[in-house]
C-alpha cells in the first residue's frame, strides 16, 4: 500500500522542519545559563525588570526579540505559570506540535483540511495548559496568602525585619509561595529595593490581595507603624474574601462548566467527523452558501461562550 504523494511530501517536509527545529533547540540550550547567571550574579545593572540578566546574551537578535511585547507577554506567562523553560524553548515545542499534528491529522483523513484542523489544535493545547497551569498556580497562591500573613504577622511580632521575616516564609510555605518570595529574596539581595522586588512580585502573580498587602508595606515604609497590626487586619480581610468567592465559584460552577463543554462540543465532534468522514464533513466547506454554516456556527458558538463568560464574571 502506497502512500498519496502529496501525503508522502507532507510527511517528510514536517519532519524536515521537525528536525530543524529540534536542532534550534539544542542552539538555543544556552538560555539555561541564565538561571545559573542569576544565581551568580551580584550585579544590578545586568538585570531587567523581571529578575533576569539582560548582559551577554548571545546574539543582538535574540535580545532584541526578548524586548518585544509578544516575547515579553510569552516570558510573562511562562513565570506566571511556574514553567522553567525559556520563550524560545516554548515556541520550538509548540512548533513541533503543529507538525506533528499536521501531518497525523492528513495521513490519517487524507485531506490537507483535516491536518490543518488538528494542526490548529495542537497550537491552541500548549496555550490552554500554559493558561491553565497559570490560573491554578494564582489560585494556589491565593489560598496560601492567609497563612503567608499569619507567618509574616509572627515573625514581625517576634522582632524580625520585613526580609527575615520572608526568609523564613521561604523555609516553612510550600510552593508556589516559597519560589515567589524567594525570588523577592534573590532580587534584593542583587540590588534591587525590596519595594521594587515586591512589584514584580505583584506583577507576576497578579493578585489583588497581594497588591494590598505589597502597597500598605510601602505606606508603613513610608509613614511608620506596627506593620504586624497592619497585616493581622489585612488577614482578616483576604480571609473573609476567600469566603465570598468560594461560595460565588461554587454557586456558578456548574454554568461555567456547562459553557466550556457546550463551546468544546461542536468543534470537537466537527474534527472527528472530519478524521473519520472526510468527504462528508467536506460538504460544508464548498465555494458558495454552504460555507456559511460553518462560519455562522463558530461565530455564534464564541459570542455565546463570551456573553456566558461575562454573565458569571462577579467583582467585588
Amino acid at each position: 500500500m502506497f502512500l498519496n504523494p502529496l501525503v508522502a511530501i507532507s510527511l517528510i517536509f514536517s519532519f524536515t522542519i521537525f528536525f530543524v527545529l529540534i536542532g534550534l533547540y539544542k542552539w538555543l540550550t544556552w538560555t539555561r545559563e541564565i538561571d545559573e547567571r542569576f544565581e551568580i550574579s551580584m550585579q544590578s545593572g545586568n538585570m531587567d525588570g523581571w529578575g533576569v540578566p539582560t548582559a551577554g546574551r548571545r546574539d543582538d537578535l535574540q535580545q532584541r526579540l526578548s524586548k518585544t511585547q509578544y516575547f515579553g507577554g510569552i516570558r510573562h506567562q511562562l513565570l506566571q505559570a511556574g514553567l522553567h523553560v525559556t520563550v524560545y524553548e516554548y515556541l520550538v515545542i509548540r512548533l513541533a506540535i503543529v507538525l506533528l499534528s499536521l501531518a497525523a491529522g492528513w495521513l490519517v483523513a487524507h485531506n490537507p483540511l483535516g491536518g490543518i484542523l488538528l494542526a490548529i489544535a495542537g497550537w491552541v493545547v500548549p496555550e490552554l495548559y500554559v493558561r491553565n497551569r497559570r490560573n491554578n498556580r494564582r489560585k494556589m497562591f491565593d489560598t496560601q496568602l492567609v497563612d503567608v500573613l499569619n507567618l509574616m504577622v509572627s515573625s514581625l511580632q517576634a522582632g524580625y525585619g520585613l526580609q527575615q521575616a520572608l526568609s523564613i516564609i521561604v523555609k516553612e510555605m510550600p510552593d508556589p509561595s516559597a519560589s515567589e518570595f524567594g525570588r523577592v529574596i534573590k532580587e534584593s539581595q542583587l540590588g534591587y529595593s525590596l519595594d521594587d522586588a515586591l512589584n514584580h512580585l505583584v506583577d507576576r502573580v497578579q493578585s489583588d490581595d497581594l497588591a494590598l498587602i505589597v502597597t500598605a508595606i510601602r505606606i508603613q515604609n513610608e509613614v511608620g507603624g506596627s506593620l504586624a497590626e497592619v497585616m493581622q487586619s489585612i488577614s482578616q480581610t483576604i480571609l473573609e474574601r476567600i469566603r465570598i468567592n468560594g461560595e460565588i465559584q461554587t454557586l456558578t460552577a456548574e454554568q461555567r462548566m456547562s459553557g466550556t463543554v457546550l463551546t468544546a462540543l461542536p468543534f470537537i465532534l466537527g474534527t472527528v467527523f472530519m478524521l473519520i468522514n472526510p468527504e462528508y464533513m467536506m460538504g460544508m466547506f464548498q465555494p458558495g452558501w454552504p460555507i456559511l454554516i460553518p462560519i455562522t456556527a463558530t461565530l455564534m458558538t464564541v459570542v455565546g461562550y463570551l456573553i456566558m463568560r461575562q454573565m458569571l464574571k462577579l467583582d467585588f
